[in-house]
């Protein structure tokens, strides 16, 4: 197993200097076929990385919302619309489907974890545990960091760190 970590660590970094810094590879290529249909592909070391801290489950989830958007949405809207410029139709319908996909698929995981979330509120310490003074101080020096170096707006931190804490508990469980 640290073979292959190792031996992915060396492929990110080999793809990535030669995407990037010779501009030797491109990361995504594609292949127009005819006026209305094209293959693409991008060789992403981010994405490939995503997918192995995914599994092989999500990942196929994700890969066959790309099937079917490409191969069943677009034409589908293509023909209802008489829009023939699939990258058009990808950039204003297909690429909120997916996001909303994601997000109706976050909520029902939520949902179905519920417990996990009981248990978060009931929380109890063990003497393993960080102290819980030095984790607010932190919390707190993080998000004045974020507010006056980033300029980030402080609501959406404070969020974010709201949304984190409660998430990281609820994965902890599962």
């Amino acid at each position: 197993m640290n073979l292959y970590i190792l031996f992915l660590a060396f492929y990110w970094f080999f793809i990535r200097i030669l995407t990037n810094i010779f501009s030797i590879l491109k990361s995504s290529f594609s292949i127009i076929i005819d006026k209305f249909s094209a293959f693409s592909m991008d060789l992403s070391p981010s994405l490939i990385g995503a997918g192995y801290i995914l599994g092989i489950r999500i990942s196929s989830y994700i890969f066959i919302g790309g099937v079917l958007g490409w191969f069943v949405l677009i034409p589908l809207i293509s023909f209802l619309i008489n829009i023939y410029n699939f990258e058009e139709i990808w950039h204003s319908y297909i690429r909120y489907i997916g996001a909303g996909g994601v997000l109706v698929g976050g909520i029902i995981s939520f949902i179905k974890n519920l417990r996990a979330f009981e248990s978060f509120i009931n929380f109890k310490t063990s003497k393993d545990d960080i102290p819980l003074h030095f984790v607010i101080i932190s919390i707190a020096f993080l998000i004045i960091i974020s507010y006056f170096i980033y300029h980030f707006n402080l609501i959406g931190i404070i969020l974010a760190f709201v949304f984190g804490i409660i998430f990281t508990a609820i994965s902890e469980e599962l």
